[in-house]
């Protein structure tokens, strides 16, 4: 099953008028992005995220079993993947592009919580850890119990290259 070019089109042109401050965008320096997920758009990164996290106005379409009509492409501001495999529909991948781009808009966590995050600076984030401090004979590092705040930054900086290294070696 193929989508229509006919439908889709017109259900991003009617999204385009239903979404709040559509007439304002259209008159101003709004912005609106149409993006197709398919397996040959760009690769989704957080880098993109934050890009979209930027926008006005997103438009999410995706298609379902075989995908749609190849002529839906040339419509879109943009293509986009979220990885190398394939799933039965665009659903997933479009909930995962509105969630990673709707938490970084202010007001959706807590100010701050983004500073340290995987992928933020090009690192992976460092490993957490909770309670018990020992669990089956596994302990908490016990710099992360010190108490010293300064040593606890160090350490965890030294973990995130650490991982961001490993991830990388892995990959290569």
């Amino acid at each position: 099953m193929i989508l229509r070019v006919q439908p889709v089109l017109d259900a991003v042109e009617d999204a385009e008028t239903l979404l709040p401050g559509a007439v304002a965008a259209m008159e101003s320096a709004q912005t609106v992005c149409r993006i197709a997920l398919t397996p040959g758009g760009e690769t989704y990164t957080q880098k993109t995220a934050v890009e979209l996290a930027g926008m006005d106005q997103i438009i999410l379409v995706c298609g379902h079993y075989e995908g749609m009509d190849a002529r839906i492409y040339n419509h879109m501001d943009r293509l986009v993947s979220v990885g190398d495999y394939v799933l039965s529909g665009g659903e997933i991948a479009a909930m995962a592009v509105a969630d990673s781009v709707a938490r970084l808009l202010p007001g959706v966590l807590k100010a701050g919580s983004l500073a340290e995050e995987s992928f933020t600076d090009g690192m992976l984030e460092y490993p957490q850890y909770t309670r018990p401090a020992v669990y089956k004979g596994e302990a908490v590092p016990d710099v992360l119990l010190s108490g010293n705040h300064e040593a606890i930054r160090a350490w965890r900086k030294e973990q995130a290259q650490k991982l961001t290294q490993a991830r990388q070696l892995k990959q290569s």
